[in-house]
């Protein structure tokens, strides 16, 4: 991405207006998106309440702008967003949903921010990044300055996420990556010394979101070094030494698998990988329970098999469509998964106020709260719907987004003061709009307190990568 085109993105994704030429006319920049330049803002004549039909023409309170005339409402098939009208279908700043803003490189096609500039597939491989496959041979930030996202991201960005992400991802990666001096590394938890399968996941995913293909190299080979029969890496072990808690846990396995997708998309290699990785998933911590395919906690318990125990938090419907796309021998088993999983979701959501408990039984529902294993499912649920505004995400995290503010919003939550709890319920706020997002986002770095400790640390990176738009399925 070029700087201008960064420049173009962070106005007007993070502001109401995007920065263009003074000359008063269409330039280059505001007409590739159908956009006109009004003395240096790019804006829709057709439905700005400001600049309605020519700019600074501004339409009287209660009027909206409706094809280019003020009128009491929106004229179809244009829906109304604020004071403005917008064809969802093709606007800009409105696609797919009021204030669902493009990114620089895409266009608005069919609700769908979609192409690498006007008319083009989303990164070189030609696909939009719904469940599809990742586009191949994306640029690369090898570890610099983040910019903004590529691939398909058709959920708010956090200005105050965007400014953090770098300093914050060197801090993390200083303080608890451990170089295991053969090529390998893990992610320690400094108290325990004990590295686990999921703190390598996260730091795989945030390898690849931060473009460091040296980190990611490093902890897939300690992931490998540590695998068993079902090649999966035994979920616990001493930092860099021996296991010391056997067998998979299902959560770290989907993570590292994704994170494996997304560095085939930026830098190829990986595919092999991967595919044998989401294949091993599959087989073995995936089964059918009473007509509804659900994810067992790891390879060696749970689901219905043992003990009739799942790990909400564990779902991934996200990945679950980028999977099907991916390999489509298995397209109909992880379709299946997304509609069982959304099913299990309302449930779960019913007998806990809009939350997602941590631990449930499949037969009986929650069998947890809200705990420090829940704090995982909203980030998942908004992975799923950054990636393809779905219906279905969406309305989960409205639920969850109704529970942050009848508490009071995001510093009003009655749970710890640390990013795992209100990183993630800042996360629910992308379905809200801008407004609310950045609100949240800003209340949860303000108020999270605590955050040395390993877990709390590596989800505040995370979920700040994601806030920042750095998460994409496609590079």
């Amino acid at each position: 991405m070029t700087p201008l085109r960064l420049a173009l993105f962070l106005t007007l994704v993070l502001a109401p207006l995007v920065a263009c030429d003074d000359t008063g006319e269409t330039g280059d920049d505001c007409g590739q998106y159908g956009l006109h330049d009004c003395s240096g803002a790019c804006r829709d004549l057709n439905g700005d309440g400001l600049n309605c039909g020519q700019c600074g023409v501004v339409c009287p309170a209660g009027l909206v702008c409706s094809f280019g005339v003020c009128a009491a409402a929106c004229d179809p098939p244009l829906s109304q967003c604020g004071s403005s009208c917008a064809d969802l279908t093709v606007n800009f700043y409105h696609c797919g949903a009021c204030d669902r803003a493009c990114t620089a490189d895409t266009t608005c096609v069919q609700g769908i921010c979609n192409g690498v500039g006007p008319g083009d597939p989303v990164g070189t491989g030609g696909d939009t990044g719904l469940g599809g496959a990742p586009g191949l041979g994306g640029t690369s930030n090898l570890g610099g300055a983040p910019t903004a996202p590529q691939g398909t991201w058709l959920a708010p960005v956090s200005a105050e996420a965007l400014s953090r992400i770098q300093g914050e991802y060197a801090a993390w990666k200083d303080r608890f990556f451990t170089d295991c001096g053969n090529g390998t590394g893990c992610i320690e938890d400094l108290r325990t010394s004990i590295c686990v399968s999921e703190g390598v996941g996260y730091g795989m995913l945030i390898a690849a979101g931060m473009g460091d293909q040296a980190l990611l190299d490093s902890l897939w080979g300690y992931y490998l070094a540590h695998r068993n029969g079902n090649g999966f890496m035994h979920w616990e072990t001493n930092a860099c030494g021996s296991v010391t808690s056997s067998n998979g846990a299902s959560d770290a396995d989907l993570d590292a698998a994704m994170a494996l997708l997304q560095a085939e998309a930026k830098w190829g290699g990986y595919a092999n990988s991967a595919s044998t990785l989401v294949s091993a998933i599959r087989a073995y911590e995936t089964e059918t329970c009473s007509n509804r395919i659900i994810l067992r906690p790891g390879d060696a318990w749970g689901g219905c098999s043992n003990g009739n125990t799942v790990n909400p938090s564990y779902f991934s419907p996200g990945y679950y469509r980028v999977f099907a796309g991916n390999y489509t021998s298995q397209s109909s088993h992880w379709m299946q998964m997304i509609s069982d999983t959304y099913t299990l979701y309302g449930q779960y959501q019913n007998s806990l106020n809009g939350l997602i408990c941590g631990w449930a039984d499949l037969n009986s529902g929650c069998t947890s709260d809200y705990d420090y294993d829940a704090v995982r499912a909203p980030w998942r649920v908004a992975t799923d719907y950054a990636w393809t505004g779905d219906a279905a995400p969406g309305q989960v995290l409205q639920r969850i987004s109704d529970y942050v503010d009848r508490n009071g919003g995001i510093a009003g939550v009655p749970f710890d003061p640390n990013s795992a709890f209100r990183g993630s319920l800042a996360l629910s706020g992308m379905v809200r709009g801008q407004a609310v997002f950045d609100q949240y986002v800003s209340d949860w770095l303000a108020s999270a307190t605590s955050d040395s400790q390993y877990y709390q640390g590596t989800l505040r990176v995370l979920f700040l990568m994601f806030a920042a738009g750095q998460f994409p399925s496609t590079y």
